[in-house]
């Protein structure tokens, strides 16, 4: 293992039973607050449009999950989780990890949309006026 590599996951061992959820917020958080830093009026705005999708997805994920963690296909380690689970089966980190997934690719779904896909009422040129020079 790399030095970089073993660095990274001392680090990540220090957290102990928060290890999961560091590594989550470390990996989420900055592509979500970039973008609503970057592109607050146009999230806010649309937030109806994609927003129950994604709390759907997530819920269906987890939901999932949920499954294959009680089935025994699959587990989630008590070594790195803070052992609040959803039901007793779901960590709590697992859900959050299919909520924050489903939020980073619904937004980044809406503003590719916006940027690209000819939203109605957006200002931005779609696809084809952005790259097809209005054909």
């Amino acid at each position: 293992m790399s030095p970089a590599v073993q660095a990274i996951a001392d680090w990540a061992r220090s957290f102990g039973h928060g290890g999961y959820l560091a590594w989550l917020l470390v990996w989420a958080l900055p592509v979500l607050l970039g973008q609503w830093l970057a592109f607050p009026g146009f999230l806010a705005r649309t937030l109806p449009r994609w927003l129950p999708l994604a709390l759907l997805l997530a819920a269906w994920f987890a939901f999932a999950d949920a499954i294959g963690i009680a089935s025994g296909v699959w587990r989630i380690s008590d070594e790195h989780t803070l052992g609040l689970r959803f039901g007793g089966v779901l960590p709590v980190e697992e859900a959050l990890f299919f909520l924050l997934t489903t939020l980073m690719v619904s937004q980044t779904v809406a503003l590719f949309l916006w940027r690209f896909g000819d939203l109605p009422g957006e200002p931005w040129p779609g696809w084809s006026r952005a790259f097809l020079r209005g054909r």
